[in-house]
C-alpha cells in the first residue's frame, strides 16, 4: 500500500547507490538470522534482491517491520524507507 492505494508495480533498481540505500533499511539482511518474534502484520511490499551468486533474497515488509521468513525485524528508519520507496515508484517507467 502506498498512500492508502493498492499498487501492483514492479520497480527495478539498477543504480548501485540506490541498491545500497535500499539494503540499508534491512540491517542483518541475508545473514541467516532467526528470531522467535513474529507479529501479525500485513505485507505491503515484497523486495527481491539478486545476490552475486545468482541466489535470491526475498524481503517482505509493511514499512515498519521486515522479514526474510525467519522472524521479524525493525526497518531502519521507517519514515525514510517509505519516502524512498515512494520516490522509486514515482520515478519508475513501469
Amino acid at each position: 500500500m502506498i498512500r492508502g492505494r493498492s499498487v501492483n508495480r514492479v520497480v527495478s533498481v539498477a543504480k548501485v547507490e540506490q541498491l545500497k540505500r535500499l539494503q540499508s533499511f534491512f540491517p542483518g539482511l541475508s545473514e541467516g538470522r532467526e528470531s522467535p518474534e513474529a507479529n501479525p502484520w500485513d505485507n505491503s511490499l515484497t523486495i527481491r534482491f539478486r545476490k552475486a551468486d545468482g541466489g535470491i533474497v526475498t524481503v517482505s515488509s509493511d514499512f515498519d517491520f521486515w522479514t526474510e521468513g525467519d522472524g521479524d525485524w525493525a526497518v531502519a528508519n521507517p519514515k525514510q524507507f517509505r519516502v524512498f520507496i515512494q520516490e522509486l515508484s514515482a520515478n519508475s517507467d513501469s
